[in-house]
């Protein structure tokens, strides 16, 4: 993350506009050296330690993330992968596409299928495209994700 300008008062439009456009420019073309959209390179992998070895996982694959106690379960297409860790810290190499829907929930969104409310409950259950298994989403957490969905939509 870089300072590209600072806004001082009186605040110019113009000068805004042109850093604005800069920023837009600098992203596109960080973006086109790596080969990818504006949100992530397709095809990114993460690490994953798992005992002795460090797996390569494609975000893609990747269904949710679930916080079992000191464990992280990755749902992936083919495996789950258990390993040691923090949602935190994979909410930061995720980044783009991925939604923290719950405390021991990390989703990614482009997998979604649908979004289904519990009666009687004060969670939703998120299924997945292709996948037998559910996550959780706060209720406090339904807008959000409407609004990251429009937004990605876009």
């Amino acid at each position: 993350m870089y300072a590209y300008d600072y806004i001082l008062k009186p605040i110019d439009q113009r000068r805004v506009k042109t850093t604005v456009a800069r920023i837009r420019q600098a992203m596109q073309v960080s973006n086109e050296a790596f080969g990818g959209s504006p949100s992530r390179t397709q095809n990114a992998r993460i690490a994953v330690n798992q005992g002795n070895e460090m797996i390569f996982v494609s975000c893609d694959d990747i269904y949710y993330l679930e916080k079992q106690g000191r464990f992280i379960q990755i749902h992936t297409r083919n495996q789950k992968i258990k390993t040691r860790g923090t949602l935190r810290s994979y909410e930061d190499k995720l980044k783009t596409g991925f939604f923290r829907s719950h405390k021991s929930y990390l989703i990614n969104i482009r997998q979604i299928d649908r979004v289904v409310n519990r009666s009687r409950s004060s969670y939703y259950e998120v299924y997945f495209k292709n996948y037998g298994e559910q996550a959780l989403l706060s209720r406090d957490r339904v807008n959000d994700l409407n609004d990251l969905m429009d937004q990605f939509a876009r």
